[in-house]
């Protein structure tokens, strides 16, 4: 396990391609392996309206998780806000661990 991966801060919980349920409090370093979806397993397929997990991201979103966006269903909802803008071909965002796939969806 990586230094500082045995710390107090809460649990953040995320599921793993390997299909098990890893705390990733501490940093996505302290999971072994990529993360598919936010949350526990196993990753509901119909969350996120229209936006998906990627995965771990490019540096500028090394503390987070990608959302490829490629639906409409997902317009209008509130996790534009916590999450930041990637300047890609079509909408991408990296958001915190804690931002759960549904959160996608326009309430």
């Amino acid at each position: 396990m990586p230094a500082g991966c045995d710390c107090d801060a809460p649990s953040v919980w995320v599921c793993g391609v390997d299909g098990q349920t890893y705390d990733a409090g501490c940093g996505n370093e302290c999971v072994p392996g990529a993360i598919a979806c936010s949350g526990q397993c196993p990753c509901d397929p119909e969350a996120g309206c229209g936006c998906s997990v990627e995965g771990q991201g490019p540096p500028q979103c090394a503390d987070g998780l990608v959302y490829a966006c490629t639906g409409s269903d997902w317009i209008g909802s509130e996790a534009t806000d916590t999450c930041q803008d990637l300047a890609t071909d079509f909408p991408r965002y990296c958001c915190p661990l804690s931002v759960p796939t549904d959160a996608f969806c326009p309430e």
